[in-house]
């Protein structure tokens, strides 16, 4: 469900298309937020991915804009800074996140 609260705060700002194969999942984002295209997409089947995505290239070469989560991770423990401890300002500030997004879901 981090997908669908990543879609409702890009819609504020930008276009959104949505993509599931759930319906309910989809449906429960319209409902969040009417602005988001939703489509039901099964992407193991590639000739439909493709369609949708309108790709121009072969799927390899699709690369993010901005690094994400996990590249931000990684990043931290290569350089080795350590992880935010449990008490610390940071973690609350996640954790505080991290709960929102799991009580939208539900």
């Amino acid at each position: 469900m981090v997908g669908s609260a990543m879609a409702i705060d890009l819609s504020k700002k930008h276009n959104v298309t949505l993509t599931d194969l759930n319906k309910d999942t989809l449906n429960r984002v319209k409902q969040k937020c009417a602005k988001i295209e939703a489509k039901e997409l099964d992407v193991t089947n590639i000739s439909n991915l493709k369609e949708t995505i309108k790709l121009g290239k072969t799927l390899n070469s699709i690369k993010e804009d901005k690094p994400g989560l996990w590249d931000n991770i990684r990043a931290k423990k290569a350089s080795g800074k350590p992880m935010a401890k449990k008490g610390s300002k940071a973690y609350k500030s996640a954790k505080k996140a991290g709960d929102k997004i799991n009580k939208e879901d539900k």
